[in-house]
């Protein structure tokens, strides 16, 4: 806590420490599913589709340089960002904890309007062969993403789909390890963003949130800044899904 109470001047001067620190402080906070320990770790000035529109500046930059993803990933990608765009007053609420009664009504009445993404087919069995193309491996992981959150955004879905969403979450991690490192870091950091933070907010376990925040956290600290951009912008997504998902279980 020290470090961050120092001067601006000396602050600049640790940059690179102080992002290191705040990434092992939020990865924490992740992982084991409790608020941060700072203010400092709090982003108001970030919006959950933040991390979103992130993806979509990404997709059309490698539009008009090589195809990299394919129309239905891209028509996912903006279904979601629409999607997620319209939940603005649930993450305005760290914890439900501190929420009114009437906000938690609007925040169920929020839920039960939302435009519903498309309901996405069944994954694959894990069994199936992975793909041998980074790009193709890349578009599965996508459409794991988007099928595991139609579920948790759709108001008809049952929540206790426990061996279906484990399943796709597993599929989700496996696929991600499986592409080369400096794929993501040079030509996917944003969505890798997303998937981890999507993987990690309807993970049940730790564990499981740990596998996803642990890898995506070495992979992004060779790209982000020490200002952490897109593991703000990652953190303040992951709150919104994570409020959903207590709502959904709240008021089943």
């Amino acid at each position: 806590m020290m470090l961050f109470s120092l001067p601006m001047a000396r602050r600049d001067e640790l940059g690179p420490l102080l992002g290191v620190i705040k990434l092992a402080l939020l990865s924490f906070s992740c992982i084991f599913d409790v608020p941060p320990a700072w203010d400092c770790l709090t982003f108001p000035d970030v919006r959950p589709h933040s991390i979103l529109r992130s993806v979509i500046a990404s997709v059309t930059q490698h539009s008009n340089t090589g195809s990299t993803f394919t129309p239905p990933t891209v028509e996912n990608i903006l279904d979601i960002y629409a999607a997620i765009s319209q939940l603005q007053a649930i993450a305005d609420h760290p914890t439900l904890e501190d929420a009114t009664a009437a906000e938690i009504n609007q925040m169920r009445h929020l839920l039960k309007t939302l435009d519903p993404l498309p309901a996405q087919k069944a994954p694959q069995p894990t069994t199936a062969p992975s793909p041998t193309r980074t790009e193709d491996k890349l578009n599965v992981c996508c459409s794991l993403a988007t099928s595991i959150l139609s579920r948790l955004l759709r108001a008809d879905a049952p929540m206790n789909e426990d061996t279906t969403l484990q399943a796709e979450l597993t599929q989700l991690t496996q696929r991600i390890t499986e592409i080369d490192a400096a794929f993501w870091i040079r030509r996917a950091p944003e969505t890798l963003t997303w998937l981890i933070f999507t993987g990690a907010a309807t993970a049940p376990t730790s564990l499981d949130r740990g596998r996803l925040i642990l890898y995506g956290g070495t992979v992004l600290t060779a790209v982000d800044s020490e200002k952490l951009v897109l593991v703000r912008q990652g953190w303040v997504y992951f709150g919104l899904l994570r409020n959903i998902r207590r709502l959904r279980r709240i008021y089943a």
